[in-house]
């Protein structure tokens, strides 16, 4: 590592830190490797009552790595003023927290790393002195509800103005940010792909008991799902088991008893199970020895449409066939991946997987296509681009010769941006 060494990493998360959509949890724990990482978990703070009758602790540490929850101090936070007042006083803990180690650590330099995921610290609500601001758009965080995305629109127009660079993990969201900021990289995904190299899967108990002609599913169990897709063919293919593999949990929804009901109906269904959540060292076992992995995700939402859900790595690690929506980041990896853009599809495709058997030849680029993307080579990657886009910067002389260089960057990047042609 040339840039990101022996600094100070401060990332405010948006997701709960054992969220299984883990982008935080994964960027933190690598970098804390080189750096004194601070992990802030705004939304995970503590109140008075935990702190004193269960003893809950305001920050731990592991390793490099320090979580720090901020402490609740006014009562009733399900209140949006209260809410408010109390992110605002959790920030000052956090400078105080900050200038702590900032101290201690012997005045090494700040450097702040936000995600998509979060959507109330700025670069700016920083005053620390930051020797860089990066920006990792890992999805378009978005909502249905039209107020909620007008606030996301205008946090990430602020965030776009105050952070140094941005480093995008698909080609969709590339070309999404590439002329809105002046310094735009596509990098690898980031996969945890430790957890699946180091380890071998024997068939999970639960798993054994049912039928082996398998379709999994593996992530959060919410609204985001097209579960009119799901109805579909469940109900046309009685032969086969819909396994289900994480929280049934109605985030990203506005209302709660639709869902219910539609996960409801869904478990009537003699061959859907419902597994509940596994750890992350469990989930290869189940991937390992199910027949197909799917991604029925709703495309109506603009979340889902921009989105590169991470279990596509974790299929391809193990050479599965995957059934997907037309998702547009995942339409450029064809025929590696199944798209469905109707019914119609979906019956035909599952058919076909079935009885043809998956090519070899796609197992060895599915696998070589993982390994490329895993968050080791993502974050050697953006300390590359970072190291010389910071050299580049002091030896010029004219706005020409910076998107000389610039343009350079970009085309030492594209085996990257283009890893699926």
């Amino acid at each position: 590592m040339k840039f990101l060494k022996n600094k100070i990493i401060l990332i405010p998360f948006g997701m709960p830190y054992d969220w299984m959509a883990d982008d935080e949890k994964q960027t933190a724990l690598f970098l804390s490797r080189y750096n004194t990482v601070i992990a802030f978990l705004l939304n995970e703070g503590i109140t008075l009552r935990k702190l004193l009758l269960y003893k809950k602790r305001m920050f731990q540490r592991e390793d490099s790595l320090i979580i720090f929850r901020p402490l609740y101090i006014i009562p009733f936070q399900r209140f949006s003023k209260i809410n408010y007042i109390n992110s605002f006083i959790s920030l000052i803990q956090f400078h105080a927290f900050i200038f702590f180690f900032y101290l201690i650590y012997k005045r090494k330099d700040i450097i702040f790393w936000t995600f998509s995921l979060q959507s109330k610290i700025l670069p700016n609500h920083i005053f620390f002195k930051k020797k860089y601001n990066i920006y990792d758009c890992v999805d378009l965080f978005t909502t249905q509800r039209l107020e909620e995305k007008k606030k996301w629109n205008i946090f990430e127009y602020k965030l776009l103005k105050q952070v140094d660079i941005v480093f995008t993990n698909s080609k969709v969201l590339f070309d999404r940010n590439r002329y809105r900021h002046k310094k735009v990289f596509n990098v690898p995904v980031g996969f945890k792909i430790n957890i699946f190299q180091k380890k071998s899967f024997i068939l999970p108990e639960d798993l054994s008991k049912i039928s082996s002609r398998i379709i999994l599913f593996v992530g959060n169990i919410n609204a985001r799902i097209d579960f009119d897709l799901l109805f579909f063919i469940t109900e046309n293919f009685p032969d086969v088991s819909f396994v289900f593999i994480g929280d049934i949990d109605p985030f990203y929804d506005d209302n709660k008893d639709i869902f219910l009901k539609k996960i409801t109906y869904l478990k009537k269904f003699k061959n859907v199970y419902f597994l509940g959540r596994k750890s992350s060292l469990e989930i290869g076992g189940y991937i390992k020895y199910s027949n197909i992995g799917i991604i029925p995700y709703d495309i109506k939402q603009e979340f889902n449409l921009y989105s590169f859900p991470k279990k596509v790595l974790e299929f391809f690690y193990f050479g599965k066939p995957i059934l997907s929506t037309p998702i547009k980041a995942l339409i450029e990896l064809q025929p590696y991946i199944t798209i469905i853009y109707n019914q119609f599809d979906a019956k035909e495709s599952i058919k076909r997987l079935f009885f043809s058997p998956w090519s070899i030849n796609y197992q060895a680029w599915q696998k070589k296509f993982a390994e490329k993307n895993s968050f080791e080579k993502k974050i050697r990657i953006i300390d590359k681009v970072i190291y010389k886009s910071l050299n580049y910067s002091c030896d010029l002389s004219s706005h020409k010769r910076y998107c000389r260089h610039y343009a350079q960057l970009q085309r030492e990047m594209r085996d990257v941006q283009h890893l699926a042609k």
